[in-house]
């Protein structure tokens, strides 16, 4: 097998990988940003800004590390792999939102960071049919 066949090989099995992390890690500096911030202006936990930093901007941060950095791991068929990443972060969304209605936990706040998730992968993946991604890098 060549090294360029090892590399794009390589680059597809480190997709999902790549797209989970940065899942996770895009929340978490997420919301360390937005503690200091509330840190250093005084603002309680417990305001309506901490909430909208946690719920909202954290998830839809979250989504769009995860169909970008996905989607740019990708050797090729850029476009294809933000839309497979985008559907599998409106699953996640969906799956997250019905845990929650049937726990009835935070509701109006997970019903929130749902949509912001949807809107935020739909916008990085509307950015990736925009730009030319046809070469194979």
């Amino acid at each position: 097998m060549s090294t360029h066949t090892l590399k794009v090989v390589g680059r597809w099995v480190a997709v999902l990988p790549t797209a989970g992390l940065t899942y996770v890690l895009g929340g978490m500096l997420a919301n360390v940003f937005f503690s200091l911030q509330q840190w250093l202006t005084g603002v309680g936990p417990d305001s309506g800004w901490a909430k909208i930093n946690y719920w909202i901007f954290s998830s839809a941060i979250s989504a769009a590390a995860c169909v970008y950095y996905g989607s740019r791991v990708a050797p090729s068929h850029k476009k294809i792999v933000s839309m497979i990443l985008a559907a599998l972060v409106v699953v996640i969304s969906t799956f997250s939102l019905l845990i929650s209605i049937i726990n009835q936990l935070n509701l109006v706040w997970t019903i929130l960071a749902a949509v912001s998730s949807i809107i935020a992968a739909g916008v990085v993946m509307y950015g990736f049919f925009e730009e030319d991604t046809s070469y194979v890098v």
